[in-house]
């Protein structure tokens, strides 16, 4: 089975065979580990991650059409679309906890939230750091950069986000990807 394209796996599993399914997670299950390796979501692992990934293959595998692109082009697509699905998710479920919570008591009762143990100097330095790399990382995206990533940071699609600039999806796409790149190296320094 290791010989075999993924097209004719692929074709072996809606046929039935299981393991031919099994054959292609294993191939793909390090593209997933690489998508999600710079992933972070409150409340979850890597562990949580990967199967999100590996949803968004099996999804691939699912609904997969030979005549419109490449097994593995798709299979990408797909993996990636539900760790943004993921993620997009998340962020409105914390988002609406913190929202809707009334004290920071009624937070850790959720066991959603540990209340910080710094003193009021602490926060203070912190929230002074937190502006400094804020206004570090914007100081170094372009004002595309920047617009895009403030309204994925608030939630939107690249298709809602592509619709309110009046840009394709690929510009979307290319200006989150220099932009995670360039906040990469304002962390690394």
């Amino acid at each position: 089975m290791q010989n075999k394209k993924d097209e004719e796996l692929l074709l072996e599993y809606k046929q039935g065979n299981q393991q031919a399914l099994n054959e292609l997670c294993n191939r793909y299950k390090s593209i997933v580990k690489f998508y999600t390796r710079n992933l972070f979501l409150l409340g979850l692992d890597d562990e949580d991650l990967i199967q999100e990934g590996l949803m968004g293959f099996v999804n691939a595998a699912n609904t997969y059409d030979n005549d419109k692109s490449l097994f593995k082009t798709y299979a990408h697509r797909c993996i990636k679309n539900s760790l943004y699905s993921a993620i997009k998710k998340n962020a409105i479920k914390y988002g609406e906890i913190l929202k809707n919570s009334s004290s920071l008591e009624e937070l850790n009762e959720l066991g959603r939230f540990a209340p910080s143990l710094d003193t009021p100097e602490d926060e203070f330095l912190n929230k002074e750091k937190s502006r400094e790399f804020r206004f570090k990382i914007y100081s170094n995206l372009s004002k595309r950069e920047s617009l895009v990533l403030d309204l994925y940071l608030e939630g939107l699609s690249y298709q809602e986000i592509a619709e309110k600039l009046a840009c394709s999806v690929k510009a979307v796409d290319g200006a989150l990807t220099r932009a995670k790149a360039k906040i990469k190296k304002c962390m690394e320094k």
